[in-house]
């Protein structure tokens, strides 16, 4: 679903590029995963705002979803446009704008609960187009269909809207928990084996 299925020529050589974007979305997501843990041992009177280490979670394993979903998807080699691989590429971005805006900025004043505050309107956009995008760009290929990988990306962007109308930290904490659980359910049923 999120992977390039094929390569050729010029995009073959692109996928190394892709691999690199997706690695510095990992690394920035567990980076800012690794900051916020730190900061709250750290300082005693600074504790953990649940709803942003969740999102950072849920990217995490979105991170690694894509990766799997990469190294199942490539052994069936297919012609694929430049525009094709483009579409692809933005996951990775997505996930590395995302765990950007969790982490607040160069604004260390501000804290986690009022960057997560700040920023929720643009994390719940981008938690909403990638799977969008995806279900549009399976569409116009012709390989749309009713199985897990839709249900994944509607449950995604179902997530997505409720998380402009939860205004509270609970209720954030349980659609972060929630999508967590949505991510890794996918993961475990849909990837039985990855070949690398």
């Amino acid at each position: 679903m999120w992977a390039p299925s094929g390569h050729n020529g010029a995009v073959a050589d692109g996928f190394w590029f892709y691999a690199i974007v997706l690695g510095a979305a990992f690394a920035q997501v567990s980076r800012d995963l690794a900051l916020q843990v730190r900061d709250t041992v750290r300082e005693s009177h600074r504790s953990i705002f649940w709803p942003t280490l969740l999102w950072q979670v849920f990217l995490l394993l979105l991170c690694i979803e894509v990766f799997i979903a990469v190294a199942a998807y490539t052994s069936e080699p297919q012609d694929r446009s430049v525009l094709n691989f483009m579409a692809f590429l933005a996951i990775p971005v997505g996930i590395f704008i995302a765990s950007l805006l969790l982490e607040g900025g160069p604004d260390e004043a501000l804290d986690p609960q009022r960057c997560f505050a700040r920023s929720r309107k643009v994390l719940f956009a981008i938690v909403i187009a990638l799977p969008a995008m995806n279900i549009v760009h399976e569409a116009i290929l012709g390989e749309a269909g009713l199985d897990g990988d839709l249900l994944f990306q509607v449950l995604l962007i179902i997530g997505g809207v409720i998380g402009f109308f939860v205004r509270s930290t609970r209720a954030d904490v349980v659609l972060a928990v929630a999508m967590n659980v949505v991510i890794a359910t996918y993961i475990g049923t849909l990837y039985s084996t990855v070949r690398f």
